[in-house]
């Protein structure tokens, strides 16, 4: 992705998110993982030189001894064979964010 790792480690993940990414995949996700449930999906990464790829992430809570969630872990795989049918329901889902923000 082009980025060292200073200049990713404590950072948002939101350095690497591409902006065609529609802000309802991470609402989504942050509320199924926010309950203690798994998360899998697409997502489109942005690299340091502009370019992108496409990963299937998969991410599960961390919790301490008491079962507050400490963080979260991550693994990623090339995407699966339905990657064309998310690309265009991500499409969909970013138009209409498009579309109600400017007319908000």
């Amino acid at each position: 992705m082009g980025y060292s790792k200073d200049e990713l480690i404590g950072k948002s993940h939101t350095l690497i998110r591409h902006p065609d990414m529609p802000h309802i995949a991470f609402q989504e996700m942050w509320n199924r993982l926010s309950s203690g449930k798994r998360w899998s999906g697409h997502i489109k990464n942005l690299h340091k030189d502009g370019s992108h790829s496409w990963v299937l992430a998969d991410i599960i809570a961390k919790y301490d001894e008491k079962g507050n969630i400490t963080g979260y872990i991550a693994s990623r795989r090339s995407p699966g064979a339905n990657l064309l049918e998310m690309k265009k329901q991500y499409k969909k889902f970013k138009d209409y964010e498009l579309k109600h923000r400017q007319s908000a």
